[in-house]
């Protein structure tokens, strides 16, 4: 198997029988989960700075930039509004 710098790669390599409802969320899940991390990260922040402004553990922000994670739109509103960044940016920004 190559090298895969992507989870959305990994996931395609790996699984054939993957319908296309499933490909999707895969690459909302990877989309969410790359942003979160720029993010993060263009700021100059360290998980525990970013979990304590959402409210959630550092291990909570290391498990969502692992892409565990299974969200809820109430909690994706609130990382959209505690990040001062629009919903539409954190779930489709950069995507074609």
């Amino acid at each position: 198997m190559k090298k895969t710098t992507t989870l959305y790669e990994l996931f395609k390599e790996l699984g054939n029988e993957l319908d296309d409802h499933d490909w999707q969320f895969i690459k909302l899940s990877c989309h969410i989960t790359n942003t979160l991390m720029k993010i993060r990260r263009d700021r100059n922040m360290t998980q525990k700075e970013l979990g304590k402004i959402l409210g959630v553990s550092n291990k909570t922000i290391s498990n969502w930039e692992c892409g565990c994670f299974n969200f809820n739109l109430k909690q994706l509103c609130l990382i959209s509004s505690k990040l001062e960044i629009s919903l539409n940016d954190l779930l489709f920004k950069g995507d074609d």
